[in-house]
């Protein structure tokens, strides 16, 4: 319960993070994907290290999230793994616009799981 507690908060802290790295890309999309699925982890009471992408959208399903929050969620994790693991020219702006979309999924997560 406390863990679930101060998922937000660590959520916050993880996020600012992805933050720093969005001017030098390098390192963004890990950071991002760190701080997904570690607020998946703490609000689901799992651990997070070797939480991979395909057992995060089970416990979501499982968790009887709504189909286009879990597809959404499922879809920035991929593009997370990609740009980490095939990197590319992507801009500052294409990884702002991929930070907002974390935050705002990790709200929607955060109503939807309260």
């Amino acid at each position: 319960m406390r863990r679930r507690r101060r998922a937000r908060g660590e959520a916050t802290k993880r996020l600012s993070v992805a933050a720093a790295y969005v001017e030098h890309s390098e390192g963004f999309h890990g950071a991002l994907q760190e701080a997904l699925v570690s607020y998946i982890a703490d609000q689901l009471n799992r651990s997070a290290p070797g939480l991979t992408r395909q057992a995060c959208r089970q416990l979501l399903t499982e968790s009887g999230l709504d189909a286009q929050l879990v597809e959404g969620i499922d879809g920035l994790l991929e593009r997370c793994e990609f740009g980490r693991f095939a990197p590319s020219q992507s801009g500052v702006a294409q990884s702002q616009a991929l930070l907002s979309e974390g935050e705002d999924l990790v709200e929607r997560l955060r109503e939807a799981l309260s």
